[in-house]
């Protein structure tokens, strides 16, 4: 084994016995994980900065928090409508250098503005567009790592830098002005140092793609998400007082998505979670039937759980549509991220009833049913684009496969038939569509994160399963149900 490839095996949590036999991690964590949950300094900071924006305008404080949504929003746009030039950013060093400074200008003005009274406005502008193009830039390069990994790989990532961040944020959000400043200029650095750590340890070979095929625009898919977001914001202002609910409830939904990674995967299909539309569903009608508890900080909590639940289960279902068909998250995550307007919507929807002549309460059960129904209306649209557990997300952008022409495609829906007929496992189905699309044994065991043992059971099963005898033959019996 050379030196190189010993290192590479150390970073990915590749590690061998004295026989030479593989003993890695089911995860795959290896000594230099670390720089993959560096997302979490770019999470840390976006919600300070969320929560630092309601100072900007005394009058009103969501008219900070509000006008920066609008400016992460629009920034998304450019990015999504240019993705195939522009795709991928990584390599592009002034983009990382364009985020860094952005969030550090962003950051640097936040501080003139709190502490120079005749600057408040024109450095509260200067903080809001600086650090919504420097998120949005930041969400789109961790995206496009993070697209880079197998399904496992991106919920351990992506829901521990959510926890990290969350946490971190809440540690750190009471910070004296001059204190804050300074972590709101080292968050961004660490952030790219660790991104860019991060790319040089990922191999070649699964790098960003930098051409795909044909995209549909997902207006379903928007609509619903628009829907989920506008309930939020109408719920979020009369129930979410300060930012302690939120990142509490963002604290405990990432957390229970990292517990059934690292604990359950073993025990059943963990993607579940997040190729079928039962969880983005259950995310909705939380924000809106918990919105009747008791006390604000209590339906706070909820709102938050429910709505940081389904952002983090879309972006791992994006990342993971973008690793299976090469289609740049560019365009996913740009799409999916405009939909955040919909939330300065909510908020305005929301303040027109709190006002002093208002007819209806905002958190009256009124109101609550109008958006319940709203929820199920959303939920329905969910439901309704046909798909199986891989290709229901990939369904409302037409990416990689659900065209009748596209032959991949059709041989993994061939290879879902064939799995629910004959009574597969997930496992099993899994290790069927990859022999099916020709991998490897070392790509199966890489991506499934499973041992060489591991992957010859589940063959040995499948073809028994099956009545076949090699691959050849099963390759055979999935052409001739064509």
């Amino acid at each position: 084994m050379t030196g190189r490839t010993t290192y590479e095996n150390a970073v990915r949590g590749v590690a061998y016995d004295k026989a030479g036999r593989e003993t890695s991690s089911p995860l795959g964590l290896g000594a230099w994980s670390f720089c993959f949950f560096g997302f979490a300094f770019a999470r840390a900071w976006l919600e300070i900065v969320t929560y630092r924006t309601t100072t900007l305008f005394a009058y009103d404080a969501w008219v900070g928090e509000d006008l920066f949504t609008v400016a992460m929003a629009l920034s998304f746009i450019p990015f999504a409508l240019f993705a195939r030039k522009l795709a991928p950013l990584y390599p592009k060093r002034y983009m990382a250098t364009l985020c860094t400074v952005s969030m550090i200008v962003s950051g640097l003005a936040f501080m003139a503005a709190s502490m120079v009274p005749f600057l408040a406005l024109p450095m509260g502008i200067v903080a809001i567009v600086g650090g919504g193009l420097g998120s949005a830039l930041s969400i789109l390069l961790w995206a496009e790592l993070h697209s880079c990994f197998e399904p496992l790989r991106v919920v351990l990532y992506i829901a521990g830098a959510f926890l990290l961040g969350s946490f971190m944020a809440w540690v750190l959000l009471d910070l004296d002005i001059v204190r804050l400043t300074i972590v709101l200029v080292l968050l961004p650095v660490l952030s790219q140092v660790t991104l860019r750590a991060a790319f040089r340890l990922v191999p070649k070979a699964d790098l960003p793609k930098k051409t795909w095929g044909k995209l549909h625009f997902p207006w379903r898919l928007l609509v619903v998400l628009g829907i989920y977001q506008f309930v939020y914001g109408a719920k979020g202002e009369a129930s979410i007082p300060s930012s302690e609910p939120f990142l509490l409830g963002t604290i405990a939904a990432s957390a229970a998505v990292l517990a059934i990674a690292l604990f359950a995967a073993k025990r059943f299909d963990f993607t579940l979670l997040y190729r079928t539309p039962f969880v983005l569903m259950m995310c909705g009608l939380v924000m809106t039937f918990l919105s009747f508890s008791g006390t604000s900080l209590v339906a706070g909590f909820f709102i938050a759980a429910g709505y940081s639940l389904m952002f983090l289960v879309l972006t791992i279902l994006l990342c993971d549509i973008s690793h299976t068909y090469g289609v740049s998250v560019l365009v996913l995550c740009g799409i999916q991220e405009v939909t955040l307007i919909a939330i300065p919507a909510g908020h305005m929807m929301s303040r027109a009833f709190m006002g002093e002549h208002a007819l209806v309460a905002a958190d009256s059960a009124l109101v609550t049913a109008v958006l319940t129904i709203l929820v199920v209306m959303a939920t329905v649209a969910l439901f309704s684009e046909k798909g199986g557990l891989r290709t229901w997300g990939v369904a409302f952008f037409g990416a990689g496969g659900i065209a009748e022409e596209d032959a991949k495609a059709k041989l993994v829906v061939r290879c879902a038939e064939t799995s629910a007929s004959f009574g597969l496992s997930p496992r099993e189905a899994e290790v069927l569509e990859m022999i099916a699309l020709g991998k490897n044994s070392a790509v199966i065991e890489r991506e499934l994160c499973i041992a060489n043992g591991t992957l010859k059971s589940h063959t040995r099963r499948i073809y028994q399963k099956l009545g076949v005898h090699s691959r050849e033959e099963l390759r055979d019996l999935l052409s001739a149900g064509e």
